[in-house]
């Protein structure tokens, strides 16, 4: 029962841990596609230009906000990706902590019915020991 308990444990905390990564992960989408639509409304404005420098101002303002955009964008691609490659990072440990805490389970266990053998091995040795030396003190009587 207490390795039954202990992955019943393991795999809630995995649940917990995917479930609060994936919640994350799809806030941060969500985000990412309402900062697309503002843009994209920004973009589709009409805007009416009533002198070549005010065009040219505006333009040049576009082009800033774009590289604002773009730059954001890049930033948060990037953020998306470190948390991605951390919750793999992270997925992986556990799994080698979880496999070397078998393996040791196991070793523990193989020790312990290595040591159980040796007693009862033993035990039966005393019990042929002092068989063998009653029936010679019989044949001795």
């Amino acid at each position: 029962t207490g390795l039954g308990e202990q992955c019943n444990e393991s795999i809630a905390r995995d649940r917990e841990v995917f479930i609060k990564s994936y919640n994350e992960r799809k806030d941060k989408e969500r985000l990412f596609r309402r900062r697309e639509e503002l843009d994209k409304k920004e973009r589709s404005k009409i805007k009416t230009t009533p002198s070549k420098e005010l065009a040219e101002k505006r333009a040049a303002e576009k082009t800033a906000l774009r590289d604002q955009i773009v730059r954001e964008r890049q930033k948060m691609e990037e953020t998306m990706r470190k948390d991605r490659e951390r919750e793999e990072r992270t997925k992986k440990e556990e799994i080698e902590h979880a496999k070397s805490e078998a393996a040791t389970r196991k070793a523990q266990q193989a020790a312990a019915r290595a040591e159980a053998s040796d007693r009862r091995r033993q035990a039966l040795q005393d019990d042929a020991r002092l068989h063998r030396n009653l029936l010679r003190q019989e044949e001795e009587y």
